[in-house]
């Protein structure tokens, strides 16, 4: 059978008129990529901050000022009141300090227990 005066058979463009609204069918996609980005962007942020924060706090270093009075004992070796057993303790808790092993979780958490026991 023919046809007579018919256009080819086939997939026909569609004309549209310049009023006709476009879907645009990835910007939801678009959207959620953008927010996700911002999120992880101050999410890296905050943890930048947080690991600045914590290299501060392994920098401080405490200290203490000794009067004269002090200074004075100290140059003669001598002390105004203590044991043997109590310079001994002070010696330990020094090189504990200086070893840096002073203030471990569990001492810290062993000491709050007690203030919080009233001890």
């Amino acid at each position: 059978m023919e046809i007579h005066n018919q256009p080819a058979q086939g997939p026909r463009s569609v004309k549209r008129s310049s009023e006709d609204v476009r879907i645009d069918i990835t910007k939801p996609n678009r959207e959620g990529i953008r927010r996700t980005t911002e999120e992880l962007t101050r999410s890296r942020e905050l943890e930048a901050k947080e690991l600045e924060l914590q290299a501060r706090q392994r920098e401080h270093r405490d200290q203490i000022e000794l009067s004269d009075e002090a200074r004075a004992l100290a140059s003669r070796g001598e002390s105004t009141d203590g044991t043997d057993a109590d310079r001994a303790r002070v010696a330990d808790l020094r090189q504990q300090y200086l070893d840096g092993t002073l203030n471990t979780d569990e001492r810290v958490s062993r000491a709050a227990a007690r203030i919080l026991d009233g001890e």
